[in-house]
């Protein structure tokens, strides 16, 4: 594969993966989500003076993963209408994916349980990056495989 055709393809699939909001209750959790970051914003106020730890800002190491996942489909993409046999699911891609969506659950559940005084607003940002972590790996995980829906 050609560094032309790996961006054209994270391109179209980092795309794909954010648009996981056309479906309803993806943007109904991810509006709900969004208006309780903002309320835990306001309420907390994680940002006031000396409050927020140095730290902190590895919180949002939570949107690497998107990326991550979206890179691995498009390294990894197979032909939809393979002319010969159809080759088997590359065991390296597929163990890639699963390992990211536990790692980020692990580490989403490491940040709220780290950020002590500000476990609300922990919550609703690791659940909203976890909204649109779900569509990049379901786009990686049919690029993987080759069934598209």
């Amino acid at each position: 594969m050609s560094p032309r055709q790996f961006w054209n393809s994270f391109r179209w699939q980092f795309a794909q993966g954010l648009g996981i909001v056309h479906l309803p209750w993806c943007r109904a959790a991810a509006i709900l989500l969004a208006i309780a970051l903002l309320i835990s914003l306001l309420a907390q106020r994680p940002f006031a003076q000396g409050r927020w730890r140095s730290y902190y800002w590895l919180l949002l190491t939570q949107l690497l993963f998107h990326p991550a996942a979206i890179a691995i489909g498009a390294l990894y993409a197979r032909d939809q209408f393979p002319s010969g046999p159809v080759p088997p699911i590359d065991p390296i891609a597929n163990g890639s994916l699963y390992g990211i969506f536990y790692l980020s659950l692990a580490l989403g559940a490491f940040w709220i349980y780290r950020l002590e005084d500000f476990r609300w607003f922990a919550f609703c940002f690791v659940a909203l990056a976890e909204v649109f972590l779900m569509g990049a790996l379901l786009v990686a995980s049919m690029s993987v495989t080759g069934d598209w829906i």
